[in-house]
């Protein structure tokens, strides 16, 4: 499992990726609290309540928040 640390500009950490294998990837703020999911079987990205809230390969859009 790969880790993808993600920072703003200023090089403060706001959030995490975890990508698996299968390209799956779990989103995570700073404190590591799960905010949700990309499943790249049915290509979408689902937040912590597995509403789905994006098509694609776009699991950064749950760190929006953070900045």
């Amino acid at each position: 499992m790969k880790e993808i640390t993600i920072k703003t500009k200023g090089f403060r950490v706001v959030g995490y990726i975890l990508v698996d294998e299968k390209g799956n990837k779990t989103v995570m703020d700073f404190y590591r609290r799960i905010l949700g999911y990309y499943d790249a079987g049915s290509d979408s990205v689902r937040d912590f309540h597995g509403h789905v809230i994006a098509y694609g390969d776009a699991a950064a859009i749950l760190l929006k928040n953070e900045f």
